[in-house]
Formats: structure tokens, C-alpha cells, sequence
């Protein structure tokens, strides 16, 4: 029993102990029965008339020998013997029938107290099994099976994966040549000519669209550092919006062209070289956005690489600056 309720044998006995001197009961005796208590009515005098029942012989009771301490106590029907005693007292004697529902009286008191105690502790079913506490939680699996977890870059987030795949490196000398071509044709265009307004909208129109989406993306990261978002839906929309970018900034470096810029002011020159970085910036953000598209997607920005970190909010810096710079230079010009 000691070994059933997960308790030592002698915390056991304590318990058993204490519950006896608790609640001693009163032993049973044959005067306490017979004599009549204070509910009971008095039996009539004998009469002389009346003859005196004959005497009957009492059984003797047997003696229960106290319990043994160290024994289990075992909650059970009771054995053959006993319950021939037992019954042979009862027909028998009114005391043997006191003294064996003392005993009873006795045993259930016993028997609730265990059921006290076993409601004191769990069961076996209340906690897990020792196997059971061997298994990871899902934090613990999630964690373990980071490496396993990563999402990796579908090929269709990416608009043109050719494209999405062209190193930086290369990229660069493009971006440049491009922006010296611009230059070039923007000597040969005459300072007014009939489609310039048509050119003026297509021009204000490639900045809308791609100054646009470089706004959504910004601000979805941003809501990302927040935890408003998920990693991966940052990254699947910097995918997606990759060509509108990249679009519009070749719109306006056209159409830029076609506008016949003044080359000799400084503003105009500062508004090439914030082009030029903001399109180098695109062309080394893209690496680092298909780096971060292989992270699980439960990862946050504390979780982030130092070094990607330092790179990330210094894209986002340039990103800003040289496209508001840009921006603000390009209404003053207009409005000179």
C-alpha cells in the first residue's frame, strides 16, 4: 500500500497512528449494550406470575488481535473463518454483534482515511509517463527541427527568377551603364519638343510606381520589426514587388533622359548620384532578401544575424534618403 500511494512504510504508520488517536472508539462491552440508554424504554418488573426465560449460553466472542503496524493494510471481503465467527456471534450474542460492528465501524474509518489520503495524491494517470517526459514540446521540436524547417525561396515568388538570380556583381556595372547611356542621349535631346509633357507623365508615373512599391516594403518591414508580421510574407512581398521597382526606376532614368536635364547643376548631378545608389542599394538588397527568404519563418529580428542586421537597416536608411532626396530635388528643378 506504502509503495501503491508513493509514500515510505513509516509515513505510512504515522498516518495510520495519528488517525487512531484522532478518533479513539470506544470498545464495545456487553453492559453498554444491554443497558438501556437514555432513548430506550425501561422493560416491565417481572411478574411472579410469568415464568423466567430459560438461560441462554453466549458464544464467547473471539478476540481481534490488534492491527500490525508494518503490515499492508488490504480492503477486502473478509475470510471464511472470520466471517463464520463473525456470523455465529451475531446470532448468538447482542455483544458479539456490537463488537463486530465496532470492527466495521473501525475498518471504514480506515478505509476512508486511505481514500483521504490517495485524494491527497494523484493517481498514476495524473502525471505523465516517464517516456512521455522524454519527448520534446513543440517549442523544443520547432527549435530542433530549425534546419529542417527552412522555407527556401519557391520559384514562383520571384517575378522572373532569371533575373532574381543575377549576382550583384554583375549587376552593378549594368546599373552604371545604363545611367551613363542616360546621360549620353540627354545631350542629344533638344530642350523642348512636342511629346515633352507625354514624357513629363510617363516620367511622374514610373516614380509613382516604383517609389509606391518601395513604400509597401518598407513599411512591411517595419511592421515586421513591430511582430505584426512574418518574416516570410516580407520577404514573398519584396518578391513580388521586385519588378515593379525595377521597372519604374528604368522608366525614369529613360524618360529622365528624354527631359533634356541640366547636366552643369549641382542639384542635378546630386539627383544622378542618389539614382545611381539607390539602384546599387536594390541590386545589394536583393542578395540579402534571398539570404533572408532561407530563414525559418518564425524567426524575429532579435534572432537575426548581426551582419544582417547592420546591412538590412542600412539598406532601408539609403533606400529613404536617396529617394525622397531624389524626389524633393526633382520638384525643385521642375519648378525652376
Amino acid at each position: 500500500m506504502a509503495t501503491d500511494l508513493g509514500v515510505s512504510a513509516s509515513t505510512l504508520r504515522r498516518w495510520v497512528k495519528a488517525h487512531d488517536g484522532a478518533t479513539p472508539a470506544s470498545p464495545a462491552s456487553p453492559a453498554s449494550v444491554d443497558s438501556p440508554g437514555a432513548l430506550t424504554t425501561p422493560l416491565p418488573a417481572a411478574s411472579p406470575d410469568v415464568p423466567a426465560p430459560p438461560d441462554v449460553p453466549f458464544a464467547p466472542v473471539p478476540s481481534v488481535p490488534p492491527p500490525d503496524p508494518a503490515a499492508p493494510i488490504v480492503a477486502g471481503r473478509p475470510s471464511p473463518s472470520s466471517g463464520a465467527a463473525g456470523t455465529a456471534a451475531s446470532v448468538t450474542a447482542p455483544s458479539g454483534t456490537a463488537s463486530s460492528g465496532t470492527a466495521r465501524h473501525e475498518d471504514s474509518h480506515v478505509i476512508a482515511m486511505l481514500d483521504a489520503i490517495l485524494e491527497m495524491f494523484p493517481g498514476p494517470g495524473a502525471f505523465p509517463a516517464g517516456h512521455e517526459l522524454d519527448v520534446p514540446g513543440p517549442r523544443e521540436q520547432r527549435d530542433a527541427a530549425a534546419p529542417a524547417d527552412r522555407i527556401p525561396l519557391h520559384p514562383g515568388d520571384d517575378i522572373f527568377p532569371a533575373l532574381s538570380r543575377l549576382l550583384p556583381v554583375y549587376r552593378f556595372p549594368i546599373i552604371l551603364a545604363a545611367l551613363l547611356a542616360a546621360i549620353v542621349v540627354s545631350r542629344v535631346v533638344p530642350a523642348d519638343y512636342a511629346l515633352r509633357p507625354a514624357v513629363l507623365s510617363l516620367h511622374v508615373l514610373a516614380l509613382v510606381v516604383s517609389f509606391g512599391a518601395v513604400l509597401v516594403i518598407d513599411w512591411h518591414g517595419l511592421l515586421w520589426l513591430a511582430g505584426r508580421r512574418g518574416l516570410t510574407e516580407s520577404t514573398r512581398l519584396a518578391a513580388g514587388a521586385g519588378p515593379l521597382i525595377w521597372g519604374g526606376l528604368a522608366g525614369l532614368i529613360v524618360s529622365g533622359a528624354l527631359l533634356h536635364p541640366n547636366l552643369t547643376s549641382p542639384l542635378t548631378v546630386t539627383k544622378l548620384v542618389l539614382v545611381l545608389a539607390v539602384a546599387w542599394n536594390g541590386a545589394a538588397m536583393s542578395a540579402l532578401r534571398r539570404r533572408m527568404a532561407q530563414l525559418p519563418a518564425y524567426v524575429t529580428p532579435g534572432n537575426l544575424p548581426r551582419r544582417d542586421w547592420r546591412l538590412m537597416m542600412t539598406a532601408t536608411v539609403v533606400s529613404q534618403v536617396g529617394w525622397w532626396g531624389a524626389i524633393l530635388i526633382g520638384f525643385v528643378n521642375s519648378s525652376t
